[in-house]
């Protein structure tokens, strides 16, 4: 059998105010007794508008395939990812700039070079 020493103990007096803390702010809450009924409302009802929903369109001018009219599902796949990888391939682009950006700064910064191009 093993012994209970120091580490033990602690540990046990850790987890038992882990859980104290968890438990201990539910212990605290009140349930209200009157609860105000639905037909007692304060504001008077208002009418719920619906709201046009509107056809997104992109921000740049871009032939979007119709996935709608595909049926094969690796067909439509392939089309999509052909589709996206122009965008994917730009927003890479932008990272790589700003890392090479970023790495440029850091290596200044090591070398006490001034920020100052």
């Amino acid at each position: 059998m093993r012994k209970f020493n120091k580490q033990h103990f602690f540990g046990l007096i850790f987890f038992s105010l882990f859980c104290l803390g968890l438990i201990a702010p539910f212990t605290f809450l009140t349930v209200p007794e009157n609860e105000p009924e639905k037909s007692q409302s304060i504001a008077p009802e208002q009418t719920v508008k619906k709201a046009i929903k509107k056809a997104e369109r992109p921000r740049h001018e871009v032939k979007l395939p119709n996935f709608a009219k595909i049926s094969d599902v690796k067909e439509k796949k392939r089309r999509f990812f052909a589709f996206i990888k122009p965008a994917v391939m730009a927003e890479n682009n932008k990272i790589l700039t700003a890392r090479a950006e970023i790495e440029r700064l850091i290596a200044q910064l090591t070398l006490e070079q001034p920020f100052s191009e």
